[in-house]
Formats: structure tokens, C-alpha cells, sequence
């Protein structure tokens, strides 16, 4: 791997409620994860390809997430590899990332 990028965003949809509101005093909870654009660029050289599982985990300012899969095809090389992870944990500002393969584990 040469040059990972990480970009987040946020998808909400909102449950519809009964009677489209909430009765007086009652307070109901929306939680929503956030969604983290994972594209890595592969290199071309022979060891830079892998077909071990990846995993991500994002640090933010207030905290960071637990472990999660990064299901692409990271055996190929020289081309760009995306995929998507989710998470319900609130890291505040992005950080850092840490990626290892399951060969760690």
C-alpha cells in the first residue's frame, strides 16, 4: 500500500414516528452510523498486494472506533481499492487510521 484516503459522512433516516410526533414528555433515541469512505492505492511492486482480510480503526479527538473489516480485493496492484466501513461510536474530528491485515491476529 502506497497512499491511503479516508473520507466520512454521515446518513441519516429518521424512523417514522406514530402520529408523526412524540407524546408530551416522552423523548426517544436516533442513532445513526457513521459511514467512512476507505480508498487505498496499491502499489505494483510484487509484495504489495495481499489476499489477507484488512481491518481499519479510526481515531478521532473524542475517541475511536472498534475494529472493523475492510471487505475489498487488496490482491490486486496497481489500482486503486474502496470499500466502506460503519460505525455507531462518536470519534469527534478525524485523527488517524490504523489498517493491519489478519495475518496479525
Amino acid at each position: 500500500m502506497h497512499r491511503v484516503e479516508l473520507q466520512n459522512y454521515r446518513r441519516l433516516q429518521m424512523p417514522r414516528l406514530e402520529n408523526d410526533n412524540l407524546d408530551n414528555g416522552e423523548t426517544k433515541s436516533f442513532c445513526v452510523p457513521v459511514d467512512y469512505k476507505i480508498t487505498v492505492s496499491m502499489g505494483d511492486g510484487d509484495y504489495d498486494g495481499t489476499a489477507a482480510a484488512q481491518y481499519v480503526k479510526i481515531s478521532g479527538t473524542e475517541g475511536e472506533t472498534e475494529e472493523l473489516q475492510c471487505d475489498a480485493d487488496f490482491a490486486v496492484t496497481g489500482e486503486d481499492v474502496e470499500c466502506t466501513v460503519s460505525s455507531y461510536k462518536t470519534i469527534g474530528d478525524y485523527r488517524c487510521q490504523l489498517m493491519a491485515g489478519d495475518s496479525r491476529r
